[in-house]
Formats: structure tokens, C-alpha cells, sequence
């Protein structure tokens, strides 16, 4: 399936406030990356490794760093996303 890369930008799990978009949960960021950047229905938690799925391509992590880089009104690098073993790492990217 084609990703729609603008469809992250109208994530319901964001709430929307001055100098960016933020997660209102570790729920709602793995939603984000289920749904919206990886678009599978396997349920991952923080502690999910990323190398689980073949989703997890250069496509998706491009889709992460727009998506956090919004989202943390911060930064990210590619360098930083390589070092991620865990949704959870990339969690702490953006919190």
C-alpha cells in the first residue's frame, strides 16, 4: 500500500498547541505509528522492536522524523532514528 505522507499531519491522537502538535499519550504516539506512519494492525507497545517489522523502512523513517519534527518542535536527525531499537526509543526522541 502507498503511504499518504500527508496523512499524518491530521492524526486525531495529537492535540494541537502553540509552537507545535504533541502526543496526548504514549497510547496515542503508538497509534500514530500504527496507523499513520507504519499502517499495520499488529499492536506494539513501547517495548516492541522496531527490526519486527518490515514496515520499518527508509519510507518510515522519513514519515518519523516529519512527523516528530512537528510533533516535538524540535530536530531529529536520521542519526538519531538509526540508534532506535524500540518504539519506545523513538518515543524518547520526541518527548
Amino acid at each position: 500500500m502507498k503511504k499518504d505522507a500527508s496523512k499524518w499531519l491530521k492524526c486525531s491522537s495529537w492535540t494541537k498547541i502553540k509552537g507545535g502538535i504533541f502526543f496526548k499519550s504514549e497510547q496515542d504516539f503508538l497509534k500514530a505509528m500504527q496507523e499513520d506512519i507504519l499502517d499495520i494492525e499488529d499492536e506494539i507497545t513501547l517495548e516492541t522492536e522496531l527490526s519486527d517489522f518490515a514496515e520499518w523502512d527508509s519510507l518510515g523513517v522519513v514519515d518519523f522524523i516529519a512527523m516528530a519534527n512537528i510533533s516535538a518542535g524540535k530536530k531529529i536527525k536520521r542519526t538519531d532514528v538509526a540508534d532506535a531499537k524500540t518504539f519506545g526509543d523513538l518515543y524518547n526522541l520526541i518527548k
